[in-house]
């Protein structure tokens, strides 16, 4: 490789890493044109093109990318990056998710399965020899809720279990996509050896646990699957997504201004969980994702309760190190102290003027509230109105 493509790809990294993806793309270009041979080149381009995957939580960007060809052009040089020897999980698993959107799932699960066993094995390589041969058995455990109360922190700390290997994407939402064909999603999930003792794996789609019938697949699935839901005082939750959907340029309205809005639908309704079909045409869902206690009911159906560990939230970043003894034991592992639990993915916005919104969500989640306690046998610590 030449003194000029090696400076221009650590420039294009540069550019990269500043989220300045188009001068990435030009900068990778020049160096491509003038060294074709190196993978790792070709890929950073292709990292430029899809801005290092972050278009798979972009629905909107998502669909641009395929429209106007990128996502096809990146496949193109992840594949010729391959070729060229070029062996990075991160890469395969951008392919895969490319691929995934342009509709080709059966060719994503090869790159995602490539992708989770590069991953699997550099996180424990001691099961080098041992692990090809294992089984992949899909999720032991599932993080099925909810948004913004913790379900990426409680995630990080099951990984470091030494036993727990994780997936190669945290947040598949596969029961959300089914379509996408199991090939697909159990591609997620690393091969669990049995020896020298029982290794589990999982995943936490947050949005699960409002997903009506995503409880009867993942029963019909995986019907021994240990689950965890994470409750957040339902308030601060909808203030909280909201302002996260505004900082990542998916929400326009001001907080006070959505949520008001949802209000003003759900709160005629008598049962505002159910059937309110022109909520969804204009709405969010800030405040309707906080209605916990339908949806677990909902969960009760099926699975019973003692597969299910409910924690609040609030208790979960005051005790982290109790409530994770509690979900260790949870999927069979033993007690495993982390030293340090950091708080991962944490919303930061301005505090310090409490929203006017706050006082009616108070008032409208009171009810719902109490159904939710009546139904998990305790009460939590939420603001009363």
């Amino acid at each position: 490789m030449t003194t000029t493509a090696r400076s221009l790809v650590l420039a294009a990294k540069a550019a990269n890493d500043a989220h300045d993806f188009r001068r990435g793309a030009e900068l990778a270009r020049q160096a491509v044109a003038l060294d074709p041979t190196q993978g790792y080149i070709i890929a950073e381009l292709a990292h430029s093109l899809t801005h290092r995957h972050d278009y798979w939580l972009n629905p909107a960007f998502e669909k641009q990318l395929v429209a106007d060809g990128t996502l096809a052009e990146a496949v193109r040089l992840y594949e010729r990056a391959f070729e060229l020897g070029h062996h990075c999980e991160f890469s395969r698993l951008c392919c895969g998710h490319a691929l995934t959107s342009l509709g080709r799932t059966a060719e994503a699960a090869r790159h995602l399965r490539v992708a989770t066993d590069i991953r699997a094995l550099q996180v424990h390589p001691e099961l080098k020899g041992s692990y090809e041969a294992a089984p992949v058995r899909g999720p032991d455990f599932l993080i099925v809720g909810t948004t913004k109360a913790g379900t990426t922190s409680l995630y990080e700390y099951m990984c470091q279990h030494p036993r727990v290997l994780p997936a190669i994407w945290k947040e598949p939402e596969y029961y959300l996509f089914p379509e996408r064909g199991m090939d697909w999603y159990l591609s997620h999930f690393p091969r669990t050896p049995d020896r020298p003792a029982r290794f589990v794996t999982g995943e936490a789609s947050s949005c699960y646990l409002s997903i009506w019938n995503a409880k009867d697949l993942i029963h019909a699935s995986f019907p021994a699957a240990r689950l965890f839901v994470l409750l957040r005082d339902p308030v601060d939750k909808a203030i909280s997504h909201c302002h996260h959907d505004r900082k990542i340029g998916r929400e326009q309205r001001t907080v006070d201004q959505a949520l008001n809005e949802e209000l003003d639908i759900l709160e005629p309704r008598p049962d505002p969980f159910h059937g309110a079909e022109e909520y969804w045409r204009t709405q969010s869902g800030y405040v309707w994702l906080g209605l916990y206690a339908y949806m677990l009911e909902n969960w009760f159906s099926k699975f019973p309760r003692e597969q299910m560990l409910v924690v609040q939230s609030e208790q979960f970043w005051r005790e982290p190190g109790p409530i994770m003894d509690q979900a260790f034991a949870h999927v069979g592992l033993p007690a495993h102290a982390l030293g340090n639990y950091p708080v991962h993915l944490e919303g930061k916005y301005d505090k310090s003027k409490p929203e006017p919104v706050r006082v009616r969500l108070q008032r409208f989640f009171a009810r719902h509230n109490d159904r939710l306690f009546d139904l998990v046998g305790r009460r939590f610590d939420w603001q009363q109105p």
